[in-house]
Parts: C-alpha cells; structure tokens; sequence
C-alpha cells in the first residue's frame, strides 16, 4: 500500500484539515509579514514584502476554494452514489479546458514569433536544443492526454501524471536559471511583456524570494492535479475494463 492509497481511505477529512492548516498558516504568514513591514525603512524591502504577502494570501484562496470544492464533490457523491456514472466528472472536463488552454498558448507562442522568457533563458546560456526538445514532448504530451481523456484509455492517466511531473521538473529548473541572473530575467520579462503590450509595473520586484514563492504555487498546482488525475484513475481503467469483458445476458 502506497502514500496514495493510505490517503485515499479517509481522503476527504484528510485533505480539508491540511487544507484548513494551510489556511491558517497562510493567514498568520500575512500577519506576522505586516508587522514585520511596520519596522522596516527600506521602501523596496517594503513592496517585496507586499507583494509575498499578496501571493501567500492568493496561496490561502487557493487552499479555500480547494476545500469548497472537496465538499462540494462530496455532496455530489452522496446524491448520486445509487447511480452509475457514465458521464464524464467535472474535475476532467476542467481538466480537458486546461489542456486545449495550454496548446493553444504554446501553439500562439511558437506562431507570434515573441520570444518568451523561458525561450530567452535557455538561449542565454546555449540551450535552446533542449528547450526545443522540452517543448516537443510537452505538446506531444498535452495532445495525448486530451485523446486519453476523451477516449478514456488505459494509459491515460499516466500520461497526464508524466505531463505533470515534467512541467515540476521544468518550473524548477527555470527558477535556477532565473535567480542565476535576475538582470537578465527582469530584462527579458519587459521586453517579452512589453511587446504583448502588457504592463511592466512589477517586474522590478522579481527576485529569488518571489520567484520561489511562484514557482512555489505553480508546482502545488501541479501536485494538485497528479493527485486528482491518480484519485480518479478509474476513470480510465473501469472503461477499459467494461468494455473488455461485457457481461452476459
């Protein structure tokens, strides 16, 4: 019995009091970063500050609404646990809008000809032959784990866990070679941001403590969605198996 499989037997309580811990040291986070800003002169200090502890209360939100959701699916269950579910869940439907987001985003990226600021990283220190390598399997990825979820194959799930595990591998190997040279990142942010003709107000703020914070986020978001795709991996082995061995009248 693995990690997975212990937490699943008592998933919900589980999975909304971590949550309910979470919130909580979030909140006293926010708290003790105010307190602390009230004895620093340093106005730059003063605006880092500010802007960890907007992201340690978005981090707070995030743990908030997960727990909402947990309940809510819970009570979805409960209505309808005497009946067989053939239709797809929400959470993968979600899931499939994520996916068709994030090809297209690439796909846009690749076509506009703008430079992105991981393209730009990796072309700094010479290794653009990787990125382009990352950047195939990536699709390749994300396209086999939108048929997966559509035509609910066996191998499904582990295609989309791999997607995400390597998106991880990525968002922290990019914070290394952000915090490396932050010049160079805070440089190519603008440009990459301001040829999209977005504002470029917080780009000044970027330094290792926040780039942790982000990266931080985005890798919880991840591990959050392995999660869910391995709770719900039934969703593509009970297909699989219903449709390779029907049951006899």
């Amino acid at each position: 019995m693995n990690i997975f499989d212990i937490i699943l037997l008592n998933k919900d309580n589980t999975i909304k009091f971590i949550l309910y811990i979470l919130i909580f040291l979030f909140l006293l986070l926010s708290v003790i970063g105010t307190i602390i800003k009230r004895f620093i002169k340093n106005k730059k200090i003063k605006k880092t500050i500010d802007v960890i502890i907007i992201i340690i209360l978005l981090l707070a939100f995030i743990a908030a609404g997960t727990s909402r959701i947990i309940w809510l699916e819970k009570k979805m269950r409960n209505i309808k646990k005497h009946k067989q579910k053939k239709k797809m869940p929400v959470g993968m439907i979600l899931l499939i809008i994520f996916l068709i987001w994030n090809v297209l985003k690439q796909a846009g990226t690749a076509l506009s000809g703008h430079v992105s600021v991981d393209a730009g990283l990796l072309n700094y220190y010479n290794l653009s032959l990787l990125g382009n390598i990352f950047f195939f399997i990536i699709i390749t990825l994300n396209i086999l784990s939108i048929y997966a979820i559509f035509t609910k194959k066996k191998w499904g799930y582990k295609i989309l866990i791999s997607f995400f595990i390597l998106n991880i591998v990525l968002i922290i190997f990019t914070y290394f070679l952000s915090i490396s040279n932050t010049d160079l990142l805070k440089e190519l942010a603008f440009k990459s941001r301001t040829e999209r003709g977005l504002h470029t107000n917080a780009i000044e703020y970027l330094n290792p403590a926040v780039l942790g914070i982000i990266s931080l986020l985005f890798s919880i978001f991840y591990l959050l969605l392995i999660y869910y795709v391995y709770k719900k991996k039934n969703y593509f082995l009970n297909h699989n198996a219903n449709t390779n061995n029907p049951k006899r009248k």
